[in-house]
């Protein structure tokens, strides 16, 4: 079993720093991080010099790293969409890794990196409105060179007209740098100083300029057969997760079999928000980079992955706000609700991932779970931003669990509660919940993605109100059970922004 990791993230926020580190305990492995001011905070970047230091020191300390190649590289991922970075200095910055494994040369190095996504990052009214039009644009172009027509160009040049000129092309720039270190990071893994690595496709659409991008890489890693050294597949925030899961799987010679049951499996083939795959296919791709293998009936799983799809096609939460559905459409949902109790009491593991949203759980969803769901029957839940970060972190917190040490089980199991109410109370309490008042509260007064001088304000009014919450779920569906009788529970927003919330659990 691996004992000891160290991590480079993709950012300093919950899901990249504290995720893995929190999944990794219930796995009973140690998983080391930088110092924070190494790794940046939002719009500060991150120092590769402070973190190549801290790589070199820690290897010989450990049994594998976990490497970022957008921290590693730019400084995290906010600085890998801008142009500011040099290529020679994010390449040499990341050919670090080079002497880290001469240096260690048993050392299991694995990375992750991102494909850029089609916009750029939103941190005010205005870059809001630009976050769209290049978004729009960047698909356009694509489809354009694809299945040009007249309607398409106007628009396009329409949109160009729009756009700043100096956005547009620092847009450009980054998108070709981080495209030459996605094709070094390759060649890493064709010349041996990496173990694997996972290109994830952040924030995409069906047609984008990822797509020219991911055709060359794909052609990079046939040609030097690499197919099984790494995984291209639709993500960002949950890579570490799912690196994570396959080392830990690996170190025990543990193959899970993992069953897919969907609510709605025609749904399933729809293609979600900001991906360009279908569900169930982004859902595969999971299950293969984490080192699992899918199990065709539910008998021979050791895993069943229960995912709630969307009623037709993925909307957004948090820009467009929930569906109404109706009773007939609620029906069905209880309906699913029921088979998803017959699997827990049958004594199956099941991982819930809830994808029927963008960016928040589903409230239909959660209600039925509330009312006839044991939720510590759960080995995970998720429904926080993409499917892909969702399906890759229930994946990971319920294959910890199953990898643990059988003589340290009663102290996973605490964790893994602990984890599995976190998730309830960000991504159903906070995110589907109090986010949308907050978000309607500050409408025309402060931005949402930047809180300025209301950042202490409103971060008290989100402390307060999700506090309430988070201790009503505990005492009804948590307090008493597996010998929990108390929590301790922490709450912050990481960044001087609402999108996400930082919850930490502490069962006594």
């Amino acid at each position: 079993m691996i004992k000891k990791l160290a991590l480079i993230p993709l950012d300093d926020r919950p899901c990249n720093l504290k995720f893995p580190v929190k999944i990794g305990k219930i796995a009973g492995a140690e998983i080391v991080t930088p110092p924070r001011q190494a790794i940046g905070k939002y719009l500060q970047p991150g120092n590769p010099q402070m973190l190549a230091k801290w790589l070199k020191d820690i290897a010989p300390q450990v049994d594998a790293v976990i490497v970022s190649s957008d921290m590693l590289s730019f400084g995290g991922l906010i600085a890998s969409r801008k142009p500011e970075v040099s290529l020679s200095d994010a390449a040499k910055n990341l050919e670090i890794l080079k002497s880290v494994r001469k240096g260690n040369p048993k050392l299991k190095i694995y990375l992750f990196s991102t494909v850029l996504r089609l916009s750029i990052t939103a941190t005010s009214k205005e870059t809001e409105k630009y976050w769209s039009d290049i978004f729009e644009y960047s698909k356009l172009v694509d489809r354009i060179e694809h299945e040009p027509n007249p309607e398409d160009e106007k628009k396009l040049n329409e949109l160009k007209a729009g756009i700043p000129e100096n956005l547009l092309h620092d847009y450009l720039k980054a998108r070709d740098r981080n495209h030459e270190i996605n094709k070094l990071a390759v060649e890493m893994i064709a010349e041996g100083i990496v173990d694997f690595l996972i290109l994830g496709k952040e924030d995409v659409a069906a047609y984008g300029l990822h797509r020219k991008e991911i055709r060359s890489l794909e052609e990079r890693i046939a040609k030097n057969r690499l197919e099984n050294k790494i995984k291209i597949l639709c993500g960002a925030d949950e890579l570490a997760l799912i690196l994570l899961s396959r080392l830990i799987l690996e170190s025990i010679n543990f193959r899970a079999k993992i069953y897919v049951q969907y609510s709605n499996p025609k749904a399933a083939e729809t293609i979600a928000l900001y991906e360009d795959r279908t569900i169930s296919q982004t859902i595969l791709d999971h299950i293969s980079a984490c080192g699992g293998v899918g199990a065709k009936v539910k008998d021979e799983a050791h895993l069943v992955l229960f995912v709630n799809t969307p009623l037709k096609k993925q909307t957004d939460l948090f820009l467009q706000g929930k569906v109404v559905q109706d009773k007939i459409q609620i029906e069905k949902l209880k309906n699913e609700v029921s088979r998803l109790k017959q699997l827990l009491d049958s004594g199956k593991s099941v991982a819930l991932v809830d994808a029927a949203y963008a960016n928040g759980a589903d409230p239909e969803f959660v209600s039925l779970l509330f009312k006839y769901i044991d939720l510590v029957k759960l080995a995970s839940f998720a429904a926080w931003n993409t499917a892909g970060n969702s399906i890759g972190c229930s994946l990971a917190e319920a294959l910890a669990h199953l990898a643990s040490p059988k003589e340290y089980r009663p102290r996973a199991k605490k964790m893994n509660l602990e984890f599995l109410l976190e998730r309830f109370i960000d991504d159903y309490v906070y995110q589907t919940l109090i986010r949308e008042k907050i978000k309607k509260d500050i409408e025309g007064k402060v931005s949402a993605f930047n809180l300025g001088e209301h950042y202490v304000e409103i971060e008290w009014v989100v402390k307060e109100d999700l506090a309430k919450e988070a201790h009503d779920i505990f005492e009804k569906y948590f307090k008493g059970k597996e010998k929990i009788h108390s929590m301790k529970c922490n709450i912050s927003l990481p960044w001087p922004r609402i999108f996400e919330a930082d919850v930490d659990v502490e069962f006594e």
